[in-house]
């Protein structure tokens, strides 16, 4: 319930008047201590804060924010967050009231790295008495934002959003 770290990420734009990351060497940032620390993005199917969330609200935790908002359109019912990266996935300080989650990977291959981070979320939070589901985009999708886009680019004939 308190600010932690300040997440940034700086833009640019695109051709046909898009918008995306800069072509920068960190495009995105975090500014504070943001180790257990979460992005609350969407309230889900109560629209109550955090604190007031009803014991039977799932909670879909994802890697970072393009995904958690892509997953938002997807999944309204779920209260969605946004961990800032795989790594802080085992550290979040989440409140006791959420005994479902869904943590939400990205495709990373063989990274073995990232295979012990999330072995290390899904322990934690079993050790914590929660219900864990993990979900991951289709095959051939690196995320659920390159997933949509995809899917969005094709809806509109291949011009993309």
């Amino acid at each position: 319930g308190r600010t932690v770290a300040c997440h940034r990420t700086f833009l640019a734009p695109r051709p046909g008047g898009r918008w995306g990351k800069a072509d920068l060497r960190a495009a995105k940032t975090v500014l504070g201590a943001m180790r257990g620390g979460f992005i609350p993005l969407h309230r889900g199917r109560s629209g109550r804060p955090m604190g007031e969330a009803p014991a039977d609200d799932v909670l879909a935790i994802a890697e970072g924010i393009e995904d958690a908002l892509t997953l938002a359109l997807h999944c309204p019912e779920w209260r969605i967050v946004a961990a800032v990266s795989l790594g802080n996935m085992a550290a979040l300080e989440l409140p006791e009231r959420f005994a479902d989650i869904v943590l939400v990977f990205d495709r990373d291959g063989e990274n073995t790295m990232a295979a012990r981070a999330r072995e290390a979320a899904v322990d934690t939070l079993l050790r914590q008495g929660r219900a864990v589901r993990e979900l991951r985009p289709p095959e051939g999708f690196k995320d659920f934002n390159a997933w949509h886009m995809a899917e969005l680019a094709g809806q509109q004939g291949g011009r993309r959003a």
